[in-house]
């Protein structure tokens, strides 16, 4: 089989100042930090799962570049999908990450690992999250990856997508009975992730709360915010939660509260 197709040297690509723009744009733009210059791996002894200094296959650049037919050539040359890089990022965490939709459909179809975890314990599913991706996301969803997988600090695909507020992605994970009730390491529920947010948005803790969550379990960072917890017995409970909460915005210039600040100085998700 020919690989002449597979590129030798990869080329550096512009460096993407698009501040402001949205994770999806930001990523079409800057398909990799600009002082990346990989090299594909040689094949020449004829293994086709040799790796780089770095782990990397020459289907996980085929897979970064969005090279279809080059992938396809791999794997039918019996080319592993599963050999992940040094980072544990496979091929098909690199296709999610460049939202390359046809590759990441050749993976899957090959049955590749759809819920393999990279070294931060990310599924492809999670950084399709943090990019915002809601195709992606629904692809991978209808494909068989699970909802409730978890990341080096505990949180879930959900948890992420209210930490990044990525509100279309909560509702589609929301409406499709993902797990509410998981915390993360820090014992950070959905709901506390969400309230104190600076994008905090009530329809999204509106829609929390409906999905079956058991507010019971907020009752310590509840009382420190002022909130009356025999309160939480009463039928209107979320609609006077949610009062005192926007209260507490309303009343901030920045739109943050004080455990807004405590949060984000000891979140520990770092965008891998």
């Amino acid at each position: 089989m020919s690989l002449s197709s597979v590129p030798k040297t990869m080329k550096k690509n512009s460096f993407c100042s698009a501040r402001g723009a949205s994770p999806q744009i930001h990523r079409r733009l800057c398909r990799q930090r600009s002082n990346s210059l990989s090299m594909c791996p040689s094949i020449s002894n004829g293994d086709i799962n040799s790796q780089d200094v770095k782990g990397r296959t020459a289907l996980f650049y085929a897979a970064r570049y969005g090279q279809l037919e080059v992938a396809r050539s791999l794997l039918g040359a019996g080319c592993d999908p599963n050999i992940s890089d040094k980072n544990c990022n496979t091929p098909l965490h690199e296709a999610v990450e460049k939202s390359e939709r046809d590759v990441t459909k050749l993976l899957i179809k090959t049955g590749c690992n759809i819920n393999a975890k990279n070294i931060m314990g990310q599924t492809p599913l999670m950084r399709a999250v943090v990019y915002d991706d809601i195709e992606m996301i629904k692809l991978l969803h209808n494909s068989g990856a699970h909802l409730e997988e978890t990341d080096c600090t505990g949180k879930t695909a959900l948890l992420i997508g209210l930490q990044e507020a990525r509100e279309k992605v909560c509702v589609y994970l929301l409406r499709n009975g993902c797990d509410v009730n998981i915390q993360d390491r820090l014992g950070q529920s959905a709901l506390y992730i969400a309230s104190h947010s600076a994008s905090a948005n009530i329809g999204l803790m509106r829609r929390i709360v409906r999905s079956g969550y058991r507010i019971q379990k907020d009752k310590d960072w509840i009382k420190k915010s002022g909130f009356n917890l025999s309160l939480l017995e009463e039928k209107n409970v979320f609609k006077v939660l949610m009062q005192k909460i926007t209260k507490k915005f309303d009343n901030s210039k920045s739109g943050k509260t004080a455990f807004t600040a405590s949060y984000a100085d000891r979140r520990l998700y770092i965008d891998g």
